[in-house]
């Protein structure tokens, strides 16, 4: 009786995760919906992800709200920096991919390596800034820290955000109803997985002196 009652429970707790993971994903689409809340959105999904891989769920919307309005400063400006690196590039590859005489090999190449390290490098970014009080350069500093400190981390996180966006464009047809349910918060929840113990050495003073404790 007591194994089914945990098998039970098990059950229960599993769906109430897949829930809460489905209306997260909902709000972080509608709070991006204007561009450029999209920062302050993706840290607000970190921080409710976080207190899920410790187990400490609360309400989904009362931490996501909580967290977008607290943030949504620096968060935005964070997320200005990225676009404004990121974005421009996006243009200049997409540009070469149907008329490669405008751009130099050379400078794509470039441009490549750029766009691929800045998305490294911000997998440490929204967790870092849900979760610590920073200064927006203390932020950076720390992201970069961590991205470097725990490279394979950082790799495995990168991955777990760029398989639903290569789906999407690959127009995996049967992944496409899953992607809209949960292609934002799964991997992010996986991404939790990793970077929660991560934090925990942070908050227990066993990583990098400079980190914030």
């Amino acid at each position: 009786m007591k194994r089914e009652m945990r098998e039970d429970s098990r059950v229960v707790r599993t769906i109430e995760r897949i829930a809460d993971l489905f209306f997260l994903n909902i709000l972080v689409v509608l709070f991006s919906l204007p561009i450029v809340t999209g920062g302050a959105a993706l840290v607000a999904m970190h921080c409710v992800l976080l207190k899920m891989a410790r187990g400490e769920e609360g309400y989904v919307f009362h931490d996501f709200w909580f967290s977008f309005r607290g943030n949504f400063k620096q968060a935005t400006c964070l997320w200005l920096m990225i676009l404004a690196i990121i974005l421009p590039g996006l243009g200049e590859l997409l540009i070469y991919r149907y008329e490669q005489s405008i751009f130099p090999l050379p400078l794509i190449t470039v441009i490549t390596v750029v766009i691929s390290l800045t998305f490294l490098f911000i997998q440490f970014i929204f967790p870092v800034q849900s979760h610590f009080a920073n200064s927006l350069i203390g932020t950076l500093r720390t992201a970069l820290i961590l991205s470097v400190a725990y490279f394979p981390v950082t790799l495995t996180m990168a991955l777990l955000n760029i398989i639903p966006v290569l789906l999407f464009f690959w127009g995996a047809l049967l992944a496409l109803p899953l992607l809209a349910l949960f292609g934002i918060s799964f991997p992010g929840f996986l991404c939790a997985k990793f970077y929660a113990p991560i934090f925990q050495k942070i908050e227990e003073g066993a990583s990098h002196p400079d980190l914030p404790e």
